[in-house]
């Protein structure tokens, strides 16, 4: 059996196992691998990357590996709002405040980015846009809402 240096799913997968058993630095490594050698597979690399370094602690890695997935796919809502996560984790909620009004922008009344919004607003008591946020999310999403109604009680 031949092995394929540029099989980019198979070093996605490898990162994952990796991550799962524990050997992060190895996990970043294959993912890193894996948006290197298949494009297709970059931003999804890039955000898993990420999610790892934030795992460890290593926020500011974490955050350049969210801006290398977002740089690849800019329109997924799901990258912006991870690097959003990585940002509430490090308590730069004022940070994450700015992002986040700034993609809502963007992106209009997707629920990830609401909610994400709304957890920001909560723990920095902006407790009217919360409010806002809710009404709005119970619509569209409305575990998103008693997911910010629950915070907002504790």
């Amino acid at each position: 059996m031949k092995v394929r240096p540029n099989f980019g799913e198979a070093y996605f997968n490898l990162g994952l196992a990796l991550d799962q058993a524990g050997f992060a630095e190895d996990a970043v490594q294959a993912l890193r691998r894996a948006a290197l050698v298949n494009a297709s597979l970059a931003a999804t690399s890039y955000n898993s990357m990420a999610i790892v370094l934030r795992l460890q602690g290593r926020i500011d890695e974490a955050l350049e590996a969210h801006r290398q997935a977002i740089s690849v796919n800019d329109t997924a809502t799901v990258l912006h709002t991870e690097l959003s996560n990585s940002l509430y984790v490090a308590k730069r909620f004022d940070e994450a405040y700015a992002y986040l009004t700034e993609q809502r922008k963007r992106f209009g009344t997707d629920p990830y980015i609401a909610v994400g919004l709304g957890r920001v607003c909560v723990r920095t008591g902006r407790r009217e846009q919360a409010l806002s946020l809710i009404d709005e999310l119970q619509e569209s999403n409305p575990a998103f809402a008693e997911e910010l109604r629950t915070m907002m009680k504790q």
